[in-house]
């Protein structure tokens, strides 16, 4: 740790000798000592994400960050996700406040050129309790900064204004911002539960961060269209090619529009000019590193070449992205801490010796019969009697307490704790961690021993948690749910939903929706198997005939269901073989008067909607029969999609009907 507090801008030290989470490790404590910014720089996404878990492990999850790539391809005019746009503005904001943290990012990150810090700061909103705000003022600038306005806040990046009252999901924050104001004054600051709309938590002051490093500024959208008709002048593109461009940025359309962010600021900053003077840069394996950078470059130049082709527009590339070289030169005039495994040239520095657990692993797995476990127990007896701190992990309290009743099998009683506390135990003893490490280390010249849960038990199944949105919506269906409406069960087929009742079942009380069937049966399901049934939903004024409770009657229903499903699929498929083969009326593109009219729209659309209405006029300009369903919830734009496609067609002499 010695070697990182000397570390000043222009100077480099390697640490070699270092495996697994141990580089995280270590880094944790040079944080820890420096007490200062630190950019921690992997080789590609998914180590980056790897190693932020693990410093999270020794660091705690407030002081780390991940700084994400954007996830799309060079030049591309596609918005990267709200969250990860999020990310990208937390990291950003962080290093201009000089607050001490760990941002952790994969090296085709230093390659990519942002907005410039300065535009960036000046864009950062902050609003205090009992303060006075001009609200039209405030709203105009929460949509020159990317805030899309929604009838209700569910992802970052969106606002709703009701009356006095304003919703908000900034960057930073877990929960959206409800802000309430009586007249222009600022009256509460509160964060809010998405699902349930309740108020968690009341706060003072808040700032709010650009939801994106695009901005709707007219200033910077003017001078932006005269770079961009300079630029086409140099592609050689016919108008067509550019046009539709120009047109959005002057009707403030930049959804997507990111890939043109050198047009709007002429000139980007790198990453490197978010840096504080006093930050320490952390490069896990170099070497691997420089080839991340090297692939990211030919990405940009094989992106660059397939725009040439299309003969579509794009920036300059030296706009928008780094070379490799330039983004290393940048990088020695920063203070460089190399972590690698081995030595492979350049400055000296310090070795560290690391132990792998490798060798736990294959004992335990080779042993056969009772006591698993026993190369492990007698290996931690071994270490503590070497007045060793040994830490084993366990990704849950659940799964530690479980572990520690095995352990206690063999004679040892570890503790258990959390991983924020194990920097704070510096005398020998045996503890199980809860929290999730990559793997293990042993460190002999600090008498330390760390295992990870999997290089015991071997390699965990990751089940992906089911998305929140499903679980939100089913619990609204409940709500909506009344005593004596109908209900389908997937097994026992359509009944009467009676309400939820309470039952005592040996001891334990737990809730039951009540189903009555034919012949007053009845059926207590729990609860927490609510994925059985659904809301019945039949034809308007008519009322369906009850199952019979272990009736033969649904499975007869079901097999006749799934012989009509056969048969329309067959029609279907035979529909669709047609339609591929037969000719359609082909649209023509849109021109300037479709963009015109496209300008008076009030809102800007959603990412969702600007998908819905890109795809929905590129079918009509194919030459075959549309197809085209557009579904979403009330109030999400579906009208303005179609209103699009109507003015489309009758551009193109069709007629349309609107039912």
């Amino acid at each position: 740790m010695k070697q990182a507090q000397g570390l000043g801008a222009g100077s480099e030290v390697n640490v070699t000798g270092l495996y697994g989470s141990s580089r995280a490790y270590f880094l944790a404590e040079a944080f820890r000592a420096v007490n200062r910014p630190v950019l921690v720089v992997l080789p590609g996404p998914e180590e980056a994400e790897a190693f932020a878990e693990d410093l999270r492990f020794f660091l705690g999850s407030e002081e780390v960050l991940v700084y994400p790539s954007p996830e799309i391809l060079p030049f591309e005019l596609q918005p990267p996700h709200q969250d990860i746009q999020a990310q990208r503005m937390e990291v950003f904001f962080n290093f201009i406040t000089r607050r001490p943290f760990v941002a952790v990012t994969p090296a085709s990150n230093l390659l990519q050129k942002v907005t410039p810090k300065g535009s960036l700061s000046q864009r950062v909103v902050i609003i205090k309790k009992g303060e006075e705000v001009d609200r039209d003022a405030l709203l105009a600038t929460l949509q020159d900064t990317g805030y899309s306005r929604m009838t209700m806040v569910e992802e970052r990046g969106e606002m709703s204004i009701r009356g006095g009252i304003l919703d908000i999901f900034p960057p930073m924050y877990d929960s959206p911002l409800r802000i309430e104001f009586f007249g222009d004054e600022v009256e509460s600051i509160r964060t809010f539960d998405i699902s349930t709309q309740r108020s968690l938590k009341e706060i003072e002051e808040t700032r709010i961060l650009p939801s994106r490093e695009s901005t709707l500024m007219k200033s910077l959208r003017m001078g932006a269209r005269e770079r961009l008709i300079e630029r086409a002048e140099e592609l050689g593109l016919s108008r067509d090619a550019w046009e539709p461009l120009s047109d959005r940025l002057r009707d403030g359309a930049l959804s997507g529009l990111d890939a043109l962010l050198p047009l709007l600021h002429g000139k980007l900053d790198t990453l490197f000019d978010y840096l504080p003077e006093n930050a320490l840069v952390a490069v896990v394996e170099p070497e691997l590193a420089s080839t991340g950078m090297e692939r990211a470059a030919k990405e940009t130049a094989s992106g660059a070449s397939r725009f040439i082709e299309r003969k579509e527009f794009f920036v300059e590339p030296a706009s928008l992205y780094l070379t490799p070289e330039e983004a290393r030169g940048l990088l020695k005039k920063t203070a460089v801490l190399n972590l690698q495994s081995v030595h492979t040239g350049g400055p000296s520095g310090a070795e560290v010796v690391t132990e792998s657990n490798i060798d736990i692993r294959q004992e335990i797995s080779f042993r056969k019969g009772e006591e698993l476990l026993k190369p492990l127990t007698e290996r931690v007896s071994s270490w503590l009697e070497e007045k060793q701190r040994v830490f084993l992990t366990a990704h849950n309290r659940g799964q530690a307490e479980r572990t520690r009743e095995l352990l206690e099998d063999y004679g040892l009683r570890p503790s258990i704790i959390k991983s924020g506390e194990l920097q704070t135990i510096e005398s020998s003893g045996f503890f199980v961690v809860t929290g999730s490490l990559s793997s293990g280390f042993r460190l002999p010249s600090e008498a330390l021993v760390v295992i990870s849960e999997e290089e015991v038990f071997g390699e965990r199944v990751k089940r992906r948690a089911p998305p929140s949105r499903k679980l939100e919506a089913f619990l609204t269906q409940l709500q909506d749910l009344s005593p004596g409406d109908f209900i389908v069960h997937k097994q026992h087929g359509i009944g009467l939903y009676r309400g939820l009742k309470r039952l005592g079942i040996d001891g334990v009380e737990n809730e039951f929706l009540l189903i009555e069937y034919r012949g007053g049966d009845k059926l207590y399901l729990p609860v927490w198997r609510m994925d059985l049934i659904s809301k019945y939903h039949g034809l308007e004024g008519s009322s369906p005939e009850l199952d019979k409770l272990g009736g033969t009657g649904w499975e007869k229903t079901k097999r006749k269901v799934k012989q009509a499903v056969e048969k329309l699929a067959g029609e279907l498929l035979k529909l669709y073989a047609e339609r591929a083969v037969a000719e359609g009326f082909a649209f023509s593109p849109p021109d300037r008067l479709f963009h015109e009219f496209e300008a008076g729209f009030d809102y800007e659309e959603t990412p969702d909607q600007a998908r819905a209405i890109e795809e929905t006029l590129k079918d009509m300009e194919e030459p075959r029969p549309m197809d085209r369903l557009v579904c979403g919830d009330v109030g999400y734009g579906k009208t303005e999609v179609a209103i699009r496609a109507a003015f489309k067609a009758v551009l193109d002499k069709k007629q349309v009907a609107v039912l």
